[in-house]
Formats: C-alpha cells, sequence, structure tokens
C-alpha cells in the first residue's frame, strides 16, 4: 500500500467512523492505516490557530453523515414524515454505517435502503409490534419513492394515441403486442399506500394502514412522475404486455390465474385500454409474428 493511499484510507476511515473522530482514530491505529511514522493526530494533521486537529476533522465527519442524510431524505420523504424526523435520521446513520458510501454518485446511496429497512422490520416484529408496523410501512413506501426516482432516470418514448388501438380490426386484436414505455414499473406490495403518501405530501399525520396486497403502476411522462394503483387484473395484464406477450396470450394467462374475476376483466377491457392508452403508457403498437 503506497503513503498516498494509505493517508487516504487513513481520512476515510477516521471522518466515516460512526462513534466519532476518536473513535475513527483508534480504528485506524488498529487497522494499521496510520501513515509511516505518525502516532498522535498531530503528527498528521497539525491545525491551526482557529481549529485544533480534532475541530478540522470534525467539520469532515459531520459533513459527510448529514449531506447522505439529506440526500436519503429529499429521496425518501414519506419514510421520514411516517417515521419522524428523529427516528428516520437515526436509521439512515446506522444505515450508512452498514452500506458506507461505494457508489460515484449521491443518487446511488439508498437503493440499498429499502432491502435494508425490511430486514430491521422483520428483526423488531416480536419485540416492538407498534414500531415495526410503521416499518414495515415504510418499507413498501421506500419502494415506491426509490421506483420513483428510477422510472424518471429511463428516457422518454412518446405515447401512442388511442386512435390506433381503434384502427386496429377486432379480428386482429388477440395478436396485437403493446410495448409500455421505458420509463414505467410495476410493483406489488404488502400495504396500501397512497393514502400515506398523500398525507406526507399535505404534511398531515399518516394512519398505518393493515397489510393488503397492493398493486401500483409507477411511470413518468415528459416532466412529471406519476403513480397509481391496480388490481388484480390490471396488474397481471400490464406485466405480460411489458413482457413482449400478445394482448391475447396475456388476457389468457390472467384469466387462468388463481382469484382472478375474469369476468370483471372482460368488461373492463376496454375502458382500462382507453384510459392506459390517455395517460401514455404504451410506446408502441404492432402485430405478433
Amino acid at each position: 500500500m503506497g503513503e498516498l493511499d494509505r493517508l487516504e484510507r487513513w481520512m476515510l476511515r477516521v471522518v466515516t467512523h460512526p462513534e466519532g473522530v476518536d473513535a475513527g482514530f483508534d480504528a485506524a491505529r488498529t487497522e494499521g492505516l496510520l501513515p509511516e511514522g505518525a502516532e498522535v493526530l498531530t503528527d498528521i494533521v497539525p491545525g491551526n490557530d482557529r481549529l485544533s486537529p480534532e475541530e478540522q476533522l470534525h467539520i469532515y465527519a459531520f459533513a459527510y453523515f448529514e449531506r447522505i442524510i439529506d440526500v436519503l431524505a429529499d429521496e425518501y420523504p414519506t419514510v421520514q414524515h411516517l417515521l419522524s424526523l428523529e427516528h428516520f435520521r437515526r436509521l439512515c446513520r446506522e444505515f450508512l454505517v452498514d452500506h458506507p458510501s461505494e457508489a460515484y454518485s449521491l443518487n446511488r446511496v439508498g437503493v440499498p435502503f429499502a432491502g435494508w429497512l425490511a430486514a430491521r422490520s422483520a428483526r423488531a416484529a416480536k419485540a416492538q409490534p407498534t414500531w415495526s408496523a410503521k416499518l414495515a410501512l415504510a418499507v413498501d413506501v421506500a419502494i415506491v419513492e426509490r421506483t420513483m426516482d428510477e422510472v424518471w432516470d429511463e428516457p422518454f418514448a412518446e405515447s401512442i394515441p388511442f386512435e390506433r388501438l381503434q384502427a386496429i380490426p377486432m379480428e386482429a386484436w388477440a395478436d396485437v403486442k403493446l410495448e409500455t414505455m421505458p420509463a414505467l414499473a410495476l410493483l406489488e406490495l404488502a400495504h396500501p399506500i397512497t393514502e400515506a403518501m398523500n398525507a406526507a405530501r399535505d404534511d398531515e399525520a399518516i394512519v398505518v394502514p393493515k397489510p393488503a396486497t397492493t398493486w401500483i403502476c409507477i411511470y413518468r411522462d415528459d416532466d412529471r412522475r406519476w403513480r397509481f394503483e391496480l388490481t388484480f387484473e390490471q396488474h397481471g395484464l400490464l406485466a405480460a404486455l411489458s413482457r413482449g406477450e400478445t394482448l391475447g396470450e396475456a388476457i389468457e394467462a390472467v384469466a387462468t390465474s388463481e382469484g382472478a374475476d375474469v369476468a370483471a376483466m372482460m368488461s373492463g377491457l376496454g375502458g382500462w385500454f382507453k384510459e392506459w392508452m390517455g395517460t401514455g403508457l404504451f410506446a408502441s403498437v404492432r402485430l405478433g409474428d
């Protein structure tokens, strides 16, 4: 290990230690990261007339956690609103200890956050049932908020008009393939999240709902992100179409699924597609092979 590499590793260890600069310095010593010839902090950081070496490093240590926690708060506003500012920031600090920043961009730091919260919720289930219920809802909310950021990064495509579907002969509908927008995601969650996210947006108290399987579509148009709930049948249909199946294959897949309401699906198909085309969920339409 070169001296510059050792110094950089020492600096990172000291300013990112969850227990502070002093604990970070001790850990760096134990791990053999002190630059050659250094025994005490002043051998590395001389300080100045205004700040001691410890005070100088505390600036970086504080900034490391606080800057990233601010980014996570922007990414997961509903989670913060649900758990409270104090608890959210404490959890973020613990998350960063388990998942220190290794990404080239700050917008990738929070990718594992929902999975980390899920593990935390599972551990709290027996010991703290009320807190666990909030954490469990926070997991689903975090998945939605992360996905809304991810669809924003997907390429935008012009949607096809509903008139294109109306022009297709009835006998050809079974072979139609509808390509969904690149900036579209379908989720299956353990909780309804719409009321919670709307309450956070309006700065109102969140009532934790009872668990119930919920299906969500998230997409973006030219300049905004959107989310709306789906029925089991709608989710299955859109999922099959997004996999490249024809409309006939998609309908059959849903109709043969356990618990599907086939009559409701067949009576609602026309209205569903008119609504989906109006919101711009499809980028292209073509006949199958």
